[in-house]
């Protein structure tokens, strides 16, 4: 068991320094934020 658990860390670890999901939240952050000015703008017309 404290094996699996010293692995898992070190695979979060290495996700959280890795760049893959800076992009990936950023991306998503603008599809979020494109998607709120369409709804505004269509509730507008």
């Amino acid at each position: 068991m404290k094996i699996d658990k010293e692995v898992q860390k070190r695979k979060a670890k290495a996700f959280f320094h890795s760049q893959t999901w800076k992009k990936f939240s950023v991306f998503l952050l603008f599809v979020v934020l494109a998607f709120i000015f369409w709804i505004v703008q269509y509730s507008h017309q």
